[in-house]
């Protein structure tokens, strides 16, 4: 009788072995082509219909990102200046 802790050791014997074999790694390469078809066809059917893909989006992001924070900085400066002009108008009306 095999011993509970023995048998994932096993299993993963058993695999190996397997992904060792021939046939093993043929099916890995199937795998694998299948999923770089899968990714092209979404790729295709994303464009057909004029849709954005995830890297599309991420660099848009970030993008947005950048420009938000160009137009914080443009706000900081506009308030300083605003505070500066606050300033001397009120230097102006005590002199």
């Amino acid at each position: 009788m095999m011993d509970r802790k023995s048998i994932p050791d096993t299993a993963l014997r058993v695999i190996n072995v397997g992904l060792d074999s021939s046939v093993g790694k043929a099916v890995i390469r199937a795998i694998a082509d299948a999923r770089e078809m899968a990714q092209e066809t979404q790729t295709a059917t994303m464009s057909a219909l004029n849709l954005p893909t995830a890297d599309e989006v991420n660099r848009l992001f970030g993008r947005l990102r950048s420009v938000s924070q160009r137009l914080e900085e443009v706000e900081d400066t506009l308030e300083r200046i605003e505070r500066k002009i606050d300033d001397l108008a009120r230097s102006e009306k005590h002199t």
